[in-house]
């Protein structure tokens, strides 16, 4: 892989794929990138009818904002894209370490899988991060879509090395937060979520969802708000 750090702007920055292209982040470094201007380690904006996959990264951290920032990823109807983010350590970027937005639409006939990352110490303050609590995982509005979040520990981590990592500052799970979600089928399971600065997952507004599955295997403790909250 590459080590990519200390840019002045983004780590990766991937403008409009069009229909059909597939992309792979794999087995990279991406780390302190954007620390003079605030922008993230990986930054994808309007992905549409394609695949993503960003996998088995040793580090996402310390970015100016976000770890990993989508700004619109959306598919067609009967054309799903696909988001895979998968065995990457998020740790330690100055705002949240997953971010899906798109000005009102942050996932439409998508299929986005988060699994078995290690995300922690996102949103704990510095020079673009101090001002508001930070999440793990954030997406505002998702529709029409296939949403699971499985086998990752969210909040507090010790590696191998005994170096220990905070819980991020925000919830450990923040879906829906622009205020809907509507045809979409949300699962999440086997993820450790623990000592984060609100909830452990939060749910905004779920009475549109096609279907809600919180569990099996969750572990969600010590959180500063309740572990788990559907609003």
């Amino acid at each position: 892989g590459n080590n990519i750090s200390n840019n002045y702007y983004e780590g990766v920055y991937i403008n409009s794929i069009g229909s059909g292209s597939s992309v792979h982040l794999n087995q990279n470094t991406i780390e302190s990138n954007g620390t003079s201007e605030g922008y993230s380690g990986i930054y994808l904006n309007q992905i549409i009818n394609s695949d993503v996959t960003i996998q088995n990264n040793s580090a996402i951290s310390s970015n100016g904002q976000y770890g990993i920032y989508f700004n619109g990823f959306s598919g067609s109807e009967g054309n799903l894209s696909i988001l895979t983010i998968s065995g990457n350590q998020i740790t330690n970027n100055n705002y949240t370490g997953v971010y899906l937005s798109g000005g009102g639409n942050s996932v439409s006939y998508g299929e986005v899988t988060i699994s078995d990352n290690t995300i922690s110490g996102n949103g704990s303050g510095g020079l673009f991060g101090g001002d508001g609590a930070r999440e793990g995982i954030y997406a505002d509005v998702i529709t029409d879509s296939i949403f699971t979040v499985s086998g990752n520990t969210i909040g507090t981590y010790v590696d191998d090395e005994g170096n220990e990592y905070s819980g991020n500052s925000g919830s450990g799970i923040y879906i829906c937060a622009e205020g809907y979600c509507e045809d979409s089928d949300i699962t999440i399971n086997g993820n450790t979520i623990s000592t984060n600065g609100n909830y452990g997952i939060y749910l905004y507004d779920t009475d549109d969802l096609s279907e809600i599955t919180i569990g099996p295997d969750n572990v969600i403790s010590d959180n500063t708000n309740a572990g788990i909250y559907l609003n």
